[in-house]
């Protein structure tokens, strides 16, 4: 039995569900990034508010699906 084989017998009926995964994830990783940038504005003392909100715009992008990048 090949190991592609075992894979689909250990996983028997959960392979059509992995594509829920990445909209699963959305909440939690938005969560993340809010706490993160949120803990570095605090850190930062507001000095690099902008820098932040607009890293912390692109890691949500990035968590939603793509990459974020554009063309």
């Amino acid at each position: 039995m090949s190991i592609m084989e075992k894979l689909k017998e250990m996983f028997g009926g959960q392979s059509g569900k992995t594509h829920d995964v990445p909209r699963q994830a959305e909440g939690p990783a938005d969560d993340i990034v809010d706490k993160g940038s949120e803990w570095a504005k605090d850190k930062s003392g507001g000095r690099y508010d902008d820098q932040i909100d607009r890293a912390a715009e692109e890691a949500r992008k990035r968590t939603q699906g793509g990459d974020g990048r554009e063309g």
